[in-house]
This record gives C-alpha cells, structure tokens and sequence, in this order.
C-alpha cells in the first residue's frame, strides 16, 4: 500500500498541472500526436506543452516544475494552490483584456 500511495503523491502534481494547462488553453495536449510518437515525446523525450508567451514567469515556472521528471522536484497540491491564487489574481482580474490563453494565439 506504501508504495501505491508514493506513486500517488508524485503523479498527481504532474497531473494537476496538466489538467490546468488544458482548462487554460482549451486543448488536449499532444492530441495530434499519434500512440508512438506520444510515447516517444513524453516519455522518452520529456517533451511538454507549450507555453502561452503572454503567461507570467511565475506560471510558467509552475508548469515546469509541476511537469518535472524529477517528482522531488514537483509541488504539492498546498504550493500548487497558492500559485494559482496568486496566478488568478493577475489572469483573471489585472489583465482581463489577454484574450484566448492557448499558446498557439502567441505564435
């Protein structure tokens, strides 16, 4: 059960996070990507999503970190809340002009 519950604790950051980007951006990531190429990227390469250049470094460094292949390096759900609190604030209520967050408007 230990271990279980340690698999848990450092995936479900990774996959917090991942569920964030999508809600931000309103994309699957990787969805033209077909089952081998997916694995390839991610898993072998550690590929990730892209960042919407308008985002704050702040949000951008927590999806780095929320992604990490180092899970130590991963937050917790208590930090990745406090981020997003913080993030809201400046997306949400000082910027309401940004206009569609997915990182393929910014390119």
């Amino acid at each position: 059960h230990t271990v279980i519950l340690l698999l848990c604790d450092v995936s479900i950051p990774h996959s917090f996070t991942m569920l964030i980007w999508q809600m931000l951006t309103l994309e699957r990531p990787f969805d033209q990507l077909s089952p081998n190429k997916f694995k390839t990227r991610v898993f072998m390469e550690n590929k990730r999503p892209k960042m919407n250049k308008q985002w704050t470094r702040e949000l951008q460094d927590f999806f780095g970190v929320g992604w990490s292949p180092n899970p130590s390096e991963r937050p917790t759900i208590a930090q990745a809340q406090l981020t997003l609190e913080k993030q809201s604030n400046l997306l949400f209520s000082e910027r309401p002009q940004m206009g569609n967050l997915s990182p393929r408007s910014t390119q």
